[in-house]
């Protein structure tokens, strides 16, 4: 009788084990079940999933705008009879829960797509038209965040849901597509300089999303006012700011006698407050040196109000896209309060141009405050040659002079590394429009000299 109670016992104890092993295991696989149904993270009791709309539309390529590929998303939990297309073709779906298929649309123009449920004895109707508005909220769009007149903030999105897409832009109509990587700054009047505007005086901002393997292409274009009022006009004064400040100078190209120079600005001007608020440039190519010509003028924006610039971005001059530096200059000229929380950039701005004595301001004594025409001395080139048992003679160049009361300062002069004889070139003086330029290093090599 105790062997009978003893077994019994272990029976007991073993059934116990098995059911709490079993009571854990299908706790765990519920716990799974929940996790896969919200994508990996367990669920709050007052939160929702996200219901699937019973239809949704991906369009992939519209580079034929006859032929519109798109994808056509069918979702229904209870399951899906059949789907019936626009051209009355019917799709049997054998009560599938999910269904996409492939479907040519034609822009601007309506597809009515009925649907089938098993839950439902009706027929269920939606229409879709693929527009430019349909793209810009679904695919790829196009934003001007900026409000103020003249200036125009350019951010594009990437909306597509689909894998392998990179997004590009372009700034009128015949240019060519670059890569985005961040907001656009964009000034009315170097659009209009660079000859990008359209005849009906607008801009066509352009974007797509291209994907690389399958090379489908799904663009955009919207067309932006610009503001194309333009004033050119000459102006005597005592100085640059006084000209600025006295004088209605509007956005425009000006030339400015001051004393016994004469400069030709190019006004970038607002009323009220300016926000800065993407990387923004200020020129063109026609205010830069070429290879035959010096840089033609002075960039100045004028802003009657406040001047704020983000954190993050940088204001600055126009550089040639050939090497051959920036306008004669960046003024910036603000009635209000400038708040830089971002950067003020002029590096790699010097323009090939002669220098002037530019004036900046009068003093009540009748001195002036300016930037002087001539900058720094250059440092000196060097000379030397191998002593002793020494095979090669080395040196690095030497220092320009830095410049003192507003002078820019001189180059460098080159550096040596050679087996004979040689002089580097000297570091050139400053101009009030680019410290100096470096002189020529020398190198040789089985005996011959290259600078």
């Amino acid at each position: 009788m105790k062997k009978f109670l003893k077994n019994k016992k272990i029976i007991i104890y073993v059934l116990i084990i098995f059911f709490v092993i079993l009571l854990v295991a299908i706790l765990n696989n519920n716990f799974k079940i929940i996790e896969k149904i919200t994508n990996g993270r367990l669920q709050n009791a007052d939160e929702e999933t996200e219901e699937q709309p019973l239809i949704s539309y991906q369009v992939y390529d519209n580079s034929d705008e006859r032929k519109i590929k798109t994808l056509v998303n069918v979702n229904d939990n209870s399951g899906i009879e059949y789907i019936e297309y626009p051209d009355g073709r019917k799709l049997e779906t054998n009560n599938k829960t999910q269904v996409s298929i492939d479907y040519e649309m034609t822009k601007d123009e309506n597809y009515k797509f009925k649907i089938k449920t098993v839950d439902n004895e009706g027929i269920q109707e939606q229409e879709v038209c693929i527009n430019d508005n349909f793209i810009n909220d679904n695919v790829v769009s196009i934003e001007n965040l900026s409000q103020e007149n003249g200036y125009k903030v350019i951010d594009i999105n990437k909306k597509i849901k689909l894998d392998g897409y990179k997004i590009y832009y372009k700034i009128g109509e015949n240019e060519t597509w670059v890569e985005f990587k961040q907001k656009l700054g964009l000034m009315d009047y170097d659009l209009k300089t660079s000859n990008l505007i359209n005849e009906d005086e607008t801009i066509s901002i352009s974007a797509k999303v291209e994907n690389e393997t399958t090379k489908n292409v799904v663009s955009l274009t919207k067309k932006y006012n610009v503001s194309t009022n333009e004033i050119k006009n000459s102006y005597e004064a005592e100085s640059i700011l006084e000209a600025l400040e006295k004088n209605n100078i509007n956005t425009g190209l000006y030339n400015l006698t001051a004393k016994d120079e004469t400069y030709s600005l190019r006004v970038y001007s607002f009323d009220g407050d300016l926000n800065i608020k993407a990387d923004t440039s200020l020129g063109t190519e026609a205010d830069v040196a070429t290879a035959t010509e010096y840089a033609q003028n002075m960039v100045v924006l004028k802003v009657n109000g406040n001047l704020t610039i983000d954190e993050g971005v940088t204001l600055t001059a126009y550089a040639s896209k050939n090497g051959y530096g920036g306008p004669k200059g960046m003024t910036i000229y603000c009635t209000g309060t400038i708040a830089n929380h971002g950067t003020v950039n002029m590096t790699a701005r010097g323009a090939k141009a002669v220098g002037q004595n530019v004036y900046l301001w009068k003093n009540t004594d009748g001195t002036y405050e300016y930037v002087p025409a001539i900058g720094a001395d250059g440092g000196a080139g060097i000379s030397g040659a191998p002593s002793g048992s020494a095979i090669t003679f080395r040196s690095n160049g030497k220092n320009g002079t830095n410049g003192v009361n507003r002078q820019t300062g001189g180059g460098g002069s080159g550096s040596i590394y050679n087996i004979g004889w040689a002089s580097s070139g000297s570091g050139s003086k400053g101009t009030a429009y680019s410290g100096g330029t470096g002189g020529g290093a020398v190198v040789s090599s089985n005996g011959t000299n290259r600078k």
